[in-house]
């Protein structure tokens, strides 16, 4: 078996993998967004995640993707999930009664599709102090429900490699 940093390979043909991981186990959204994220690429022609035992079945066209970087990309993904669901499990503070919930619109550009719009929403929805978020990718525009300030959010959204554009 072949030990990735984030994952274990089961098994291989030629165009198929089936891995475990156990940040694949953790939780739905990061599952979502691990499918999301795949599928995206062309190259994924069919992709299945039982989340009760981190095992995923990769079907993806060999012509057009190595099976070396098949590894690299799904090893890149799911270290970036980890990292965010290390952060999730930090002890979070009971909001004061005197935070006032703001409404929050930022235009976003990066969004290209409803992926896109997708993860900026759930990573976003996992802050303790955002009650809820709208994103859009067609109108790039991200509305944001909670206690954080402007400059928090957008440094949130960037962290995820997006860009807020300036609306002057």
């Amino acid at each position: 078996m072949i030990k990735q940093q984030n994952f274990t390979l089961k098994n291989q043909w030629a165009k198929r993998v089936e891995i475990q991981s156990d940040i694949l186990q953790t939780s739905p959204d990061l599952v979502f967004i691990f499918e999301t994220l795949l599928k995206k690429r062309p190259e994924i022609t069919q992709l299945s995640v039982n989340r009760h035992n981190g095992v995923a079945i990769i079907d993806f066209n060999a012509d057009k993707l190595s099976t070396d970087s098949l590894f690299d990309i799904v090893d890149v993904i799911l270290g970036n999930l980890k990292s965010k669901s290390v952060k999730k499990t930090k002890v979070k503070p009971e909001w004061a009664s005197s935070d006032v919930i703001k409404e929050i619109s930022l235009k976003v550009d990066g969004m290209s599709c409803p992926a896109c719009a997708a993860l900026i929403k759930v990573s976003l929805k996992k802050h303790q102090k955002i009650l809820d978020v709208n994103a859009d990718f067609e109108t790039k525009d991200v509305v944001v429900y909670g206690t954080l300030g402007k400059a928090e959010i957008i440094q949130m959204i960037e962290e995820l490699g997006y860009k807020h554009i300036n609306e002057n």
